[in-house]
């Protein structure tokens, strides 16, 4: 039986527009999968894990070890109350945690030739010897070691009043 020609293309067209699911290539065309994770929450997910990234690149958090104690700086204003040693956490731009040594320290006035070289943050200080005048008018060398620490629970108020040089300002004129 004859088939008239444009009934065949016509047939072929539609079967191309409208491909059966029965076919295993899909009349070779292809077919992208259904996306249901659409681009709305695709922006939020990015939006979210930026977030984190940056907050956990502008580190709003500040660990204070045992020996130490925080002070919570809020717009340039000390808080009061000390923070102690653990996790702490604060708003970076508004806020800033300084973290203050309270373990002993030592100050030795010694003479120049009997300083040794002390570590960083040992909490040690060399200074000269300390030279007096005795009763006949000789000079005599007075060498001595100072030991003294930080009141954790008014560290804010010392540190407040006198800066981070507070022992300049405290230790040393007393000494």
């Amino acid at each position: 039986m004859p088939i008239d020609l444009n009934e065949h293309l016509k047939k072929k067209n539609s079967q191309r527009e409208n491909p059966t699911p029965n076919t295993p290539n899909n009349g070779g065309r292809f077919i992208p999968p259904s996306n249901s994770f659409n681009s709305k929450k695709l922006s939020v997910l990015i939006v979210i894990v930026l977030l984190g990234v940056i907050a956990f690149l502008a580190k709003p958090f500040e660990v204070i070890s045992s020996g130490e104690i925080g002070i919570k700086i809020t717009a340039g204003k000390y808080e009061p109350t000390p923070l102690q040693p653990g996790i702490h956490f604060f708003v970076p731009i508004i806020q800033d945690i300084l973290i203050v040594d309270t373990r002993i320290r030592n100050i030795n006035f010694s003479r120049t030739e009997d300083m040794g070289v002390a570590g960083k943050n040992q909490g040690i200080f060399r200074n000269d010897a300390i030279n007096v005048m005795d009763s006949r008018g000789l000079t005599v060398s007075i060498e001595l070691t100072v030991q003294y620490r930080l009141n954790p629970q008014t560290t804010p108020q010392t540190i407040a009043t006198y800066g981070l040089s507070w022992e300049q300002k405290i230790i040393n004129p007393v000494v």
